[in-house]
C-alpha cells in the first residue's frame, strides 16, 4: 500500500512539473524526475522531492553535480564543492567535481578543483585524468603534507625565492 502511495505521489509531481515545463516526465524514476527538475533550475520541486521521497543527501547532491555538468555551470559547481551537506569529505568531493569536468571535456575547469586538493598522489590521479602527465608527476614528487600545510608553505617559499633571485638577476 505505502508503495502504491508513493508510486501515486511521485506520477502526480510528474504531472505537475510535465505541466509546467512541456518535458516529458511520466513514467521516469525519481532520480531522473529530480534530475530534470535540476536541468530545468526549479531547486524548489527537486527539494521538494528530494524530502517527500527521503533522497539521500548524497544522492541529490551527485545528481546536482550531474545536472551542473552538463549546463556547463562551473561556478554552480564551485558553490557546491564548498557546501558540506551531502558532499564526501575534502578531497574525494573535490575529486567527484574533477571527474564530471573532465567528463565534460572541461581540463580547465578541473584544475580549479584540483588546485584544492591537499592529497599530492590525489591530485595526481586527478592531472592524469584530466590528460596532464607534466601536472601529475610534479604533483607525484611533492611531499605528503602533514596536516600543518607545510607542504604548500614550502612550495610558495621556494617560489617566492625564484621570483627573487630572477629579479636580482635581471637587475
Amino acid at each position: 500500500a505505502k508503495a502504491c502511495d508513493e508510486a501515486a505521489s511521485l506520477l502526480s509531481a510528474q504531472r505537475e512539473l510535465e505541466q509546467a515545463t512541456g518535458e516529458r516526465l511520466i513514467g521516469t524514476s525519481l532520480a531522473e524526475t529530480v534530475l530534470s527538475a535540476l536541468r530545468l533550475g526549479n531547486m524548489k520541486v527537486a527539494k521538494r522531492l528530494q524530502g517527500d521521497f527521503k533522497m539521500g543527501d548524497k544522492h541529490f547532491t551527485w545528481l546536482r553535480v550531474r545536472a551542473l555538468s552538463e549546463a556547463r555551470d562551473w561556478e554552480g559547481m564551485d558553490r557546491l564543492s564548498r557546501e558540506r551537506r551531502g558532499m564526501p569529505p575534502g578531497d574525494v568531493s573535490l575529486s567527484v567535481l574533477v571527474d564530471a569536468c573532465a567528463d565534460a571535456g572541461a581540463p580547465d575547469e578541473a584544475r580549479r578543483f584540483i588546485s584544492r586538493i591537499t592529497d599530492p598522489d590525489k591530485a595526481a590521479d586527478a592531472y592524469e585524468r584530466i590528460g596532464d602527465a607534466r601536472a601529475a608527476a610534479e604533483a607525484r614528487a611533492m611531499p605528503a603534507d602533514s596536516g600543518g600545510g607545510s607542504a604548500f608553505l614550502d612550495r610558495f617559499a621556494a617560489g617566492m625565492r625564484a621570483v627573487r633571485q630572477g629579479a636580482q638577476a635581471s637587475r
